[in-house]
């Protein structure tokens, strides 16, 4: 006997997440959230960590920059994320 699937889930239910209105916007956030963490962790291990123990003129200006581009991505990371108005049209077959 085949097992008992919960409305909705059937393959005649399922949506190509990239061409639906939520997905899509889920798919903007998460690359935002990559670009963020790649960003994040560039300033961290590649440059503050690496050039501590060095008297470098210009490297908190060079950590600042970074943590402001950081900040910046942070702030449209958080804005992509919010709910957006959706219309949504229900069809009987």
């Amino acid at each position: 006997m085949p097992a008992v699937q919960p409305p909705g889930s059937g393959r005649r239910h399922q949506l190509d997440r990239a061409s639906h209105p939520d997905g899509q916007q889920a798919l903007d956030v998460h690359a935002l959230t990559i670009r963020h963490t790649q960003i994040h962790n560039a300033r961290w291990r590649q440059v503050q960590v690496p050039m501590q123990d060095q008297k470098l003129e210009r490297l908190q200006n060079a950590l600042d920059s970074l943590d402001a581009l950081d900040a910046e991505l942070i702030e449209q990371q958080r804005a992509a994320a919010q709910p957006k108005p959706r219309h949504y049209e229900l069809l009987v077959e």
